[in-house]
């Protein structure tokens, strides 16, 4: 069949077809998400034994390219450049259905199966589904309570070992991406391409019930729970529940009192990394948010993404019991408080300004 080139093996997914079923079957694990091969050293998982041995090499060979960066090492020039990438912000793999860009194929791959809906492992506890077991694995974490790597320098626990890896970057200090369009710094990726969007006012993803926009999928889909209510990450402590795992995380410092992130030139203790990282701004006073229409500057995007709304007069938030708009969710919450509260009369109009 090789020499003839007949390829009697289909995928059921896709048009692939093959002459071996061995590479049928490594090709169905790209829908199917599943990676048998696991790392018995950090949480990286694949779907071919020979990955998972080049992937070892990375605890124990030497990593003569370095990174001019940070203090990345690769054992091979290919994954250095592929590393670069995450400073320089290239992203040359685009996908033909949105506006997405991705430094790596396989995180393009991963995004082109969001777009095909395909997401066959549900989560018996919550309304959560996803394309890849891996992932499903991981969510479940959530629901145990299960962490199972912790930090040797705090009480801090993680899920997934890059989470510590991440977490342990706060000790030291290391920041290691960096805005090249102003001064600020982040400790992943993914926070820098988020951030960048800031100068570029990308915005790919929209909410079908108000004029939410997102620069990533996944911030959309956190966003939708406000409309549904869905919280289904539950404190095993107290009755707190919450819409999403890292909010949940936080509160659950509220119960052991931990403060790991200190600052430097006072006494003030954080629980959040990023909660010190605005304190320091009092300090220094850096307001690294610019608005493009007038002279105001922000420390705080979350202010600048507020400050907009004078400008445009977007009132994103609406009341589901009468038509007052709010450019701020806390202030629909605060009307319907005082607006629809129980025996209170008919609701006020007010001028929308």
């Amino acid at each position: 069949m090789k020499h003839t080139g007949d390829k009697p093996f289909g995928c059921e997914h896709c048009d692939y077809r093959t002459s071996r079923t061995d590479q049928l079957k490594l090709h169905t694990m790209t829908h199917t998400g599943e990676e048998p091969y696991s790392c018995d050293q950090c949480g990286y998982t694949t779907f071919r034994s020979g990955d998972l041995k080049r992937h070892g090499l990375t605890h124990t060979a030497d990593k003569p390219y370095k990174c001019d960066q940070c203090d990345y090492g690769a054992d091979q020039s290919g994954k250095l450049r592929r590393h670069k990438m995450r400073h320089t912000g290239e992203r040359p793999h685009m996908c033909d259905r949105c506006d997405y860009r991705a430094s790596q194929a396989g995180d393009l791959r991963r995004h082109a199966a969001a777009h095909a809906g395909a997401k066959p492992h549900a989560c018996d506890q919550c309304q959560y589904r996803t394309l890849w077991p891996a992932s499903l694995r991981r969510h479940a974490m959530l629901h145990a309570g299960l962490r199972p790597h912790m930090c040797d320098q705090c009480h801090y626990t993680a899920v997934e070992h890059r989470q510590l890896r991440h977490h342990k970057r706060a000790h030291c200090g290391e920041v290691a991406y960096f805005c090249d369009q102003c001064d600020y710094r982040a400790e992943r990726s993914s926070e820098l391409k988020s951030h960048r969007l800031v100068h570029t006012g990308e915005e790919s993803f929209c909410c079908d019930q108000c004029l939410y926009r997102a620069t990533q999928l996944s911030d959309l889909k956190r966003h939708k729970r406000i409309h549904s209510g869905e919280k289904p990450f539950l404190c095993d402590q107290c009755d707190y529940k919450s819409s999403q795992s890292s909010s949940l995380a936080r509160h659950k410092r509220t119960h052991s009192g931990d403060k790991p992130f200190s600052c430097d030139q006072c006494d003030y203790r954080a629980n959040q990394l990023c909660s010190l990282a605005r304190h320091r701004r009092v300090h220094s006073g850096e307001r690294p948010f610019l608005c493009d229409r007038c002279d105001y500057r922000a420390s705080q995007l979350c202010d600048m993404t507020r400050h907009k709304r004078v400008h445009t007069g977007e009132r994103p938030f609406l009341c589901d019991q009468c038509d007052y708009r709010a450019t701020q969710f806390c202030n629909v919450t605060r009307h319907k408080v005082i607006a629809h509260r129980r025996g209170a009369g008919p609701p006020v109009r007010r001028r929308q300004l």
